[in-house]
């Protein structure tokens, strides 16, 4: 998929998380581990958000790679750190895959998706 594709997937998915009542804290924020696509909170919970588009939604977290993985783990315990005010009593790493067509599937707490 193309670059401006999943920018506007990104872009897809902010605007329905926050019909839900998230917070958008950032969009395509940069760590020195890796740039994260969302960062999202409610009161209760902090949200780092990984955005793909796809054709299909038939894949779930298994379409992270391992390498995918630990560099988003790197990067949201980098956000946990840096950012103390965007803390909250929960916190979670989603993955979120988009098609063409606008269709989400959301897999919650990704990374313990084994």
């Amino acid at each position: 998929m193309s670059y401006k594709q999943g920018l506007g997937a990104e872009h897809l998915v902010a605007e329905r998380l926050k019909t839900r009542g998230y917070q958008i804290l950032a969009q395509r924020l940069r760590t020195p581990l890796g740039e994260v696509d969302l960062v999202t909170c409610t009161d209760e919970r902090l949200v780092v958000v990984e955005v793909k588009q796809r054709k299909s939604l038939r894949l779930g977290a298994e379409a992270l790679s391992t390498k995918q993985r630990e560099r988003l783990l790197a990067a949201f315990d980098y956000i946990w750190s840096a950012y103390p005010e965007w803390q909250r009593p929960e916190a979670r790493l989603d993955y979120i895959l988009v098609t063409a067509s606008g269709e989400m599937k959301r897999i919650k707490d990704a990374l313990r998706q084994e």
